[in-house]
């Protein structure tokens, strides 16, 4: 079962700087986007899928997010876009890595469902 995840943040994420950030890795990701799902997949060199982040979606605050999440009203202030994602259960620890990279890269918060108590 794989780790659900939701990057908000002020603004949308751009496909070249996140492909910038996850090459950054040592080893780098490989980032792929299919034309017809809309999506961006980041891949081990191996073709091991990582992440995967759906388009941008412009959030109403106070609707869709505060809906589904709770978080400090002062994240949800400068919250414009969210974007939703998951991460295969095999891929946690390079996976949460990148999110949390993405997430800082558009000065935003990820959140991730699903993970265990450690």
């Amino acid at each position: 079962m794989p780790y659900e995840v939701v990057i908000i943040a002020p603004t949308a994420g751009n496909a070249t700087a996140q492909r910038e950030v996850a090459e950054t890795f040592n080893p780098p990701f490989v980032m792929t986007s299919p034309p017809d799902e809309g999506s961006l997949t980041f891949s081990e060199l191996d073709d091991t899928p990582v992440l995967t982040l759906l388009r941008p979606k412009r959030a109403e605050v106070g609707g869709d997010i505060a809906r589904v999440l709770e978080v400090d009203d002062a994240v949800l202030a400068r919250t414009d876009f969210y974007t939703e994602g998951f991460i295969p259960w095999n891929s946690a620890e390079r996976g949460l890595a990148l999110a949390y990279a993405l997430a800082y890269l558009t000065d935003g918060v990820a959140l991730v469902k699903g993970l265990p108590a450690w």
